[in-house]
């Protein structure tokens, strides 16, 4: 569960404190797991996820997570985030799909350019 707080944590910021340490010194991302509070770690993001990561590291390994306990919590923090119609990022479009679907939106529906003359205008 620490670790899906982590994918979790790791989606919303974009990168994580020990992401840039490479893969080879297991120690010392440890280490930075073990020095990074949560505090720093959740910074700016709802507080539904340092409460999601505080749980999963006070498990034991043979204690069953009360998994209802963070469904009923993040499906309360997707209404609160005001989401009715349930759009999320991977429903919309990127890199070339993006592309493509505005280049036919731009095929079928031309943009009407204003017509500027650049000769003076005379009036009699």
């Amino acid at each position: 569960m620490e670790s899906l707080a982590y994918i979790l944590i790791y989606f919303l910021h974009r990168s994580l404190p020990w992401a840039s340490l490479g893969s080879d010194d297991q120690d010392l991302i440890l280490q930075s797991k073990q020095g990074t509070s949560i505090y720093d770690l959740c910074f700016a993001i709802p507080s539904e996820f340092a409460s999601f990561l505080v749980y999963a590291r006070s498990l034991a390994f043979e204690d069953k997570p009360d998994y209802d306990r963070f469904r009923k919590l993040f499906k309360a923090l997707l209404s609160r985030e005001e989401n009715p119609a349930n759009i999320f990022d991977w429903d919309q479009p990127v890199g070339i799909e993006k592309r493509a679907l505005e280049e036919s939106k731009q095929e079928t529906h031309p943009r009407k350019r204003k017509c500027e003359s650049k000769l003076p205008s005379h009036r009699v």
